[in-house]
């Protein structure tokens, strides 16, 4: 008996495509990287969405394990962490002009860019947008559309415009190296 026919009709197609999902992939890797300006490192098994939008200033590091969604934008340095989720639409932005010219915004140019950092197995939901600078705590959870505007404690469960913390993760486990839960 041939191989292809112990197979499933849905297992031979996902065997079929997945080298050129690997593919696209990795060509999704290297155009997030060009736009990047090559100012980015991204770890392994790092999952990105299509239309996503960076512009990184002076640095931006993807950990491991990491999916973000599609339509992804930044215009920040930032750091996310291993075993991160981010989902589509979500929006890293610096509040980096100065505020107190008197000048065109256009004519100010920027001040010192932004710097996020999303903690390890945090969750990032549809549609939100990360502030200025921020700091998200380890294995936060950020509702969709919240607005950050302030640092995120570990394990908090934030939400709305500005967000605020609704509650802490019931019996929160920080994120371990393997990516398996272990206690606080």
């Amino acid at each position: 008996m041939h191989r292809d026919d112990e197979l499933s009709p849905l297992k031979r197609h996902h065997t079929y495509l997945s080298p050129f999902v690997e593919f696209v992939r990795l060509v999704r890797r290297i155009m997030f990287a060009i736009q990047a300006r090559f100012r980015i490192s991204i770890g392994s098994d790092v999952v990105i969405g299509k239309g996503c939008e960076v512009y990184v200033p002076t640095n931006g590091v993807i950990g491991s394990h990491v999916s973000i969604g599609s339509n992804f934008t930044s215009q920040v340095d930032f750091l996310i962490e291993d075993y991160v989720l981010i989902s589509s639409h979500v929006s890293l932005i610096g509040n980096d002009h100065d505020l107190y010219s008197s000048e065109l915004a256009y004519r100010t140019g920027r001040n010192e860019p932004a710097y996020i950092r999303i903690g390890r197995g945090a969750f990032v939901g549809f549609g939100a947008t990360i502030l200025g600078n921020i700091t998200v705590g380890r294995s936060a959870i950020i509702g969709a559309r919240a607005l950050v505007t302030r640092d995120v404690p570990d394990g908090a469960i934030v939400v709305g415009s500005p967000a605020k913390v609704l509650a802490y993760r019931k019996a929160f486990k920080a994120c371990g190296e393997n990516g398996k839960s272990i206690a606080r």
